[in-house]
């Protein structure tokens, strides 16, 4: 069978053995992840090329053994009935001046002393020997191939594109060929693609799952495999007659030192993705012996690098982290419980105080791992419970973890629990709980129940005593009226909540209060009036250095009808905006301001510009969860389809939009500007007597059948195809600093992460952020990617590999640790 997604490093095998007369060449990669079929695809395209093709399968060879006496037992040469002669010297013998290529798979466990092997290439000048195992045998070899696995597609792959990774093509050969049935259409494609990344791309692990789409449909095998918070992923399903996940992952736990494997113990009490800070703070090692076993579990690839803002994120597997929920000997002392709380008590006073903070962030990367918490807690003690949403509330709105906080203060009301908290926490889940109950579906039906939970908690609140409370529980009712229709409300709110920040000297509160009062007055009072207003809090904003403030006032100012703008002098643009959220790492506000630059764009006519923008935000809220935001992007994408008369499918596109948000419709309009209504109602009629009735109708079912999730895929898709602008820059333009070029070097040299410390005067602290950047910069998931990618794109050159040189001009193979002289009888590299 084809092997799929190898073809360069097919390629670059067969290139390295043609490349050198004599000497060894080591295959290596992490298990499963397909050396022995790179190299059973390799040696009959070498026999096509080579005098003599030799291959030794060692797998089942007495652990300790000799290596050269086990190719040559597994050859038939020895030993022999003249039992004075050495398996060296039989081997030896018989290659003689022959050119040889001697390949030997599974050479784990055996002794791999480096001098045999040299006295046997010493005596044959032509002999090529390939040794295949999961590290590299020889430390004096100079060549080295390491195998990583598949590449994967990221969630925000487009179908089409996702079709074309090796691992989804892996997958869809491997389960072709036995029969199973594929429905390869968007959400199907989609499903596939989940299926790579909760499996690593490891070649393995993708065909055993593969082996199981002939009895289950896709959407449900990605279910089972990791995509449950809270539950374990399935790891039956990758179990196989002749071998099974669970075996290649302990061989891989085998790998580890003792200090590496408790990491990957702490490690597994994570539920989702983590940033670097929280793996650090909750296991009880020093930092640096932390941070050096971290690097080798990424290299290892039991722990994935993902891109993240402000900073790379990490995760395990769900199938590693079942693994060691399996076979750990006693898991460690729940120790981020305590951490959660912590870090939610950080996060709730930085968003208080309207100061950006890391606990913020971390917060939202670890969403999940808080909703499993809060639903712990609840089966515990509903007070507490409580009392943790609503630290975590103000930092996770807008997320899907929104039903569960809402659910967890629903129970507290209903059995009592809230008023065995302390006042301050009573209010604040009194107005919570208005606030989750205005985000429902049906929210806009519950106004009054909303109004009074919310003049509850804040009957609590003594604004002179606690102000920052006080503007918390005003905020949260500009948001209620807004999303529920009710801009007089949030007209009253701001408007006291300005009163209350002049009168505490919080003038950062009163710039963002002013721009909610601006969207209050735009739909009530006009957009004179709003620009006024939105004009003061940019002065204000501008006056403290609030970059927040003076990034949300030139999106609203932006939004506002251009008409009114013009007279408003030195309005900065929404690019500075743009740049401003970006350097600030806020993803809530880049949401917004790329929804004010597709507004911008499709009003100026640029609707290819508008597409572009579009696109980002969907992806954007699509990763994220917030599938309010993703139902506010599909009305924008039905308007630009709307624009689009040249393309035949832009109208069936639009109407299946319309399908999928048909029953949300008006609450989303309500939080949208006034004038989006009136042109979405020109956009459906326009939609409609285009493509008939029963087009129409047919086409809105299709799209009611959509779940939002998949609706934000068919429309980044579409989108994509009509954008104008280019989105991603290659990896070789992507803003590596000086620094972080040399110890890209030095990570391809094969060094450790104290080691580099040592090399460049840094901490390993230092050295770990340096590396993890690095790989968000290039797209890549660890150092053997990280070292191809900078290969491949120019970033540092094999010049200096060979000498030690500069970390600037050079590249080196991580297989080897440190220049070693060449073996008698082999040649360097030629250039």
């Amino acid at each position: 069978m084809k092997l799929a997604g190898r073809k360069r490093e097919l390629d670059r095998l067969v290139c390295l053995i043609a490349d050198i007369p004599t000497g060894v060449i080591h295959v290596t990669g992490s298990p499963g992840v397909g050396k022995s079929a790179l190299l059973g695809t390799a040696l009959p395209v070498l026999a096509t090329r080579e005098p003599a093709v030799w291959h030794v399968d060692l797998r089942g060879a007495d652990r300790g053994a000799p290596l050269v006496d086990e190719i040559a037992r597994a050859l038939g040469l020895w030993p022999t009935l003249d039992d004075t002669q050495r398996a060296s010297g039989a081997l030896a013998g018989v290659v003689a001046a022959s050119r040889v290529v001697l390949a030997a798979d599974h050479v784990d466990g055996l002794d791999d002393s480096a001098s045999e092997l040299r006295e046997v290439l010493a005596c044959c000048p032509r002999l090529v020997v390939v040794l295949v195992s999961r590290r590299a045998a020889d430390p004096d070899g100079d060549r080295g191939l390491e195998v990583a696995p598949l590449e994967v597609p990221s969630e925000d792959t487009s179908p089409t594109a996702m079709l074309d990774a090796a691992s989804v093509r892996l997958f869809i050969q491997r389960a072709q060929s036995i029969g199973a049935h594929l429905v390869l259409d968007a959400d199907g494609v989609a499903a596939i693609g989940e299926i790579c990344r909760l499996t690593g791309g490891l070649p393995l692990a993708i065909e055993l799952a593969a082996a199981r789409a002939r009895l289950l449909s896709l959407e449900k095998l990605a279910h089972e495999l990791g995509s449950r918070p809270g539950e374990p992923a399935d790891l039956d399903l990758l179990e196989g007659a002749g071998a099974g996940i669970r075996e290649n992952l302990r061989v891989t736990r085998d790998l580890l030192t003792p200090a590496q494997d408790r990491l990957l113990v702490h490690l597994a009490t994570f539920h989702g993705r983590f940033p670097l800070g929280a793996a650090t703070a909750i296991v009880p090692a020093p930092l640096g012996e932390v941070l050096d076993s971290l690097g080798r579990l990424i290299d290892l690839r039991l722990v994935e690098v993902h891109q993240g803002r402000p900073e790379p994120t990490l995760a395990l597997l769900p199938i590693v982290r079942s693994f060691v929920h399996e076979f750990a000997e006693g898991m460690p002392e729940p120790v981020l419980p305590d951490y959660l709380r912590q870090l939610a008590e950080e996060a709730s006073a930085a968003r208080a105080r309207l100061t950006p903070s890391d606990a913020v962030d971390r917060v939202r990367v670890l969403r999940r791992d808080y909703a499993i918490e809060l639903r712990r807690l609840a089966s515990l003690d509903a007070a507490d419970a409580c009392s943790l949403a609503v630290q975590v509330a103000s930092s996770l709105e807008g997320f899907e973890e929104d039903a569960t906080i809402g659910e967890i203060l629903e129970t507290a009301l209903a059995v009592g629990a809230v008023d065995r908290l302390e006042d301050e926490t009573r209010a604040a889940a009194w107005v919570w709980s208005a606030r989750m109950l205005a985000l429902s579906p049906d929210g806009v039906q519950h106004s009054e129940l909303i109004a009074h939970r919310w003049a509850r908690g804040t009957a609590l609140i003594d604004p002179e005593a606690n102000p920052l409370l006080a503007l918390q529980a005003r905020m949260i009712a500009v948001q209620n009226g807004t999303t529920t229709g009710d801009f007089e409300l949030s007209a009253r709110a701001a408007t006291e909540g300005l009163r209350i920040a002049r009168s505490a000297a919080l003038p950062a509160w009163a710039a963002r209060l002013e721009l909610s009062l601006a969207g209050a007055v735009h739909h009530t009072q006009g957009p004179e009036a709003a620009v006024a207003l939105a004009r003061a809090s940019l002065d204000r904003a501008q006056r403290i250095g609030d970059a927040s403030s003076i990034a949300w006032a030139i999106t609203v100012l932006n939004t506002l009808p251009a008409a009114q703008t013009r007279q408003a002098p030195m309005i900065p643009d929404l690019e500075d905006a743009v740049s401003l959220a970006d350097r600030l790492g806020d993803p809530v506000l880049l949401s917004f301001v790329y929804a004010a630059m597709t507004m911008q764009e499709q009003r100026a006519g640029r609707t290819g510009s508008a597409a572009h923008w579009c696109a980002r935000r969907l992806e954007l809220a699509r990763r994220r969860g917030w599938w309010t935001l993703s139902g506010m992007s599909l009305i924008h994408t039905v308007l630009i389809a709307d624009s689009f008369r040249s393309d035949p499918d832009a109208d069936v596109v639009a109407a299946r939009l319309m399908g999928v948000i048909r029953l949300d419709v008006d609450r989303l309009l309500r939080s949208m500007a006034p004038s989006t209504r009136a042109l979405f109602g020109d956009a459906v009629t326009g939609v409609h007597a285009r493509l008939g009735d029963l087009r129409y109708a047919s086409a809105v079912a299709e799209g009611g059948m959509l779940s939002t999730a998949g609706a934000a895929t068919v429309a980044t898709e579409w989108l994509h195809r009509h954008a104008v602008e280019a989105v991603a820059a290659a990896p070789h333009a992507s803003g590596l600093s000086a620094r972080e070029r040399e110890v890209l070097q030095l990570l391809a040299t094969g060094l450790t992460n104290k080691e580099i410390a040592q090399r460049l005067h840094l901490s390993v602290k230092t050295v770990m952020h340096h590396s993890v950047s690095i790989y968000r910069k290039l797209a890549v998931r660890g150092r053997a990617e990280a070292t191809a990618a900078a290969y491949r794109n120019g970033l540092i050159t094999l010049d200096a590999a060979e000498t030690g040189g500069s970390a600037s001009t050079s590249l080196r193979s991580p297989i080897s640790r440190a220049a070693a002289p060449a073996p008698r009888g082999s040649t360097r590299r030629r250039r």
